[in-house]
C-alpha cells in the first residue's frame, strides 16, 4: 500500500502496484509531514496539532450503496443518485431494492459472513405496507452488517414512490416504530432545521465547521456524538449493536457535506481513527 498525503488534509491510500485508489481520510488539518507505519497502525500528524493512529480499511470489507430509481420519488435525500453514483465510481457495489432485500435474507440465514457496509443513500426501504423500515436495517445491523444512514430515519415519515407525495401529511410523522427497531430516541425528531456542529469526535470522522440539519436525537440514546443542534440533540452520531454492526446517521443537512466524507465513514466504521 503507497500512502499519499496533501496539504489540504486529505490522506489516500493507493495500490502501491498500479497506483489505484483503495480509501481517503479526511484529516482535522493540513498534513506536511510523513506519515510513519507502526504495525498494522498508519500515524499521521496535522497542522491542527492532533496525532492519529489509523487502520486501514480492511482488503475484505464487502462496500455497497443501496439505490433503486423505482423507489427514488419515495426518498428524502436530495443528492441519492448523485451519490450512489459516485460511490460506484469509487468502487462501492450498488443494489437495488431486490439485491438488497436478498442480501439482508442471506446474511441473516448466515450465508453471507464475510464483513460488509451499506451506505443507504436512499432512504427508503423495500418493505411491504405496514412492516418497518427500521426493522429491516435493524435486521441487517444484528448481522454484524455496519450501515451508513442519509436522509430521514427510516420510516418515519412516507412518500408515494409513484408520485412522491407525503402520504397522511403532518399527522402521519410516526417515531416510535424507528425508536423502538433502533433503539434510539428519536422522541423529539423533527424537519425544523437547526445548525448543527461538529464535535471533536466528529472532527476525527472528517465532520467540520457548522451546517444546516434536522430529526436530531436524544444524545443520550447514542454511543457517540458526532455533531449537536442548538438544543444540544446529537445530529450526527452512531450507535453499536449487540450483533456487532453499526450505524452511523445523518440528517438532512449532510446533503452538504462532500462525498469523501461519506465514503470514509462507510471504509471506518468498524475501527474509527483514535487519536
Amino acid at each position: 500500500m503507497l500512502y499519499v498525503t496533501t496539504v489540504n488534509g486529505v490522506l489516500r491510500a493507493l495500490n502501491a502496484t498500479d497506483g489505484t485508489k483503495r480509501y481517503g481520510v479526511i484529516l482535522d488539518g493540513d498534513v506536511r509531514s510523513t506519515p510513519t507505519i507502526m504495525g498494522n497502525q498508519l500515524i499521521v500528524a496535522t497542522e491542527a496539532g492532533t496525532v492519529s493512529a489509523l487502520q486501514g480499511a480492511p482488503v475484505d470489507l464487502r462496500r455497497i450503496v443501496y439505490f433503486d430509481p423505482a423507489l427514488s420519488k419515495a426518498g428524502w435525500y436530495e443528492d441519492a443518485s448523485a451519490l450512489s453514483a459516485q460511490l460506484r465510481r469509487a468502487g462501492f457495489e450498488l443494489m437495488d431494492a431486490q439485491a438488497l432485500t436478498k442480501f439482508i435474507d442471506a446474511r441473516a440465514a448466515g450465508r453471507e459472513l464475510e464483513h460488509s457496509v451499506v451506505v443507504f443513500a436512499l432512504d427508503a426501504l423495500p418493505v411491504p405496507p405496514g412492516q418497518s423500515d427500521a426493522a429491516l436495517l435493524r435486521r441487517y445491523l444484528d448481522t454484524g452488517g455496519d450501515a451508513v444512514w442519509l436522509g430521514l430515519p427510516p420510516g418515519i415519515w412516507h412518500r408515494s414512490a409513484e408520485t412522491g407525495q407525503i402520504l397522511g401529511g403532518y399527522a402521519s410523522i410516526d417515531r416510535k416504530p424507528v425508536s423502538a427497531a433502533l433503539g434510539v430516541d428519536f422522541g423529539h425528531a423533527n424537519f425544523d432545521r437547526w445548525e448543527s456542529t461538529a464535535t471533536p469526535a466528529g472532527n476525527l470522522w472528517g465532520l467540520k465547521g457548522r451546517w444546516t440539519s434536522n430529526w436530531a436525537v436524544e444524545a443520550n440514546s447514542v454511543d457517540e456524538v458526532l455533531a449537536r443542534d442548538e438544543n444540544g440533540r446529537a445530529s450526527a452520531w452512531i450507535k453499536r449493536y449487540p450483533g456487532g454492526g453499526s450505524l452511523r446517521m445523518m440528517g438532512r443537512g449532510g446533503a452538504a457535506l462532500s462525498p469523501e466524507i461519506f465514503k470514509y465513514a462507510a471504509e471506518k466504521i468498524s475501527s474509527p481513527p483514535q487519536s
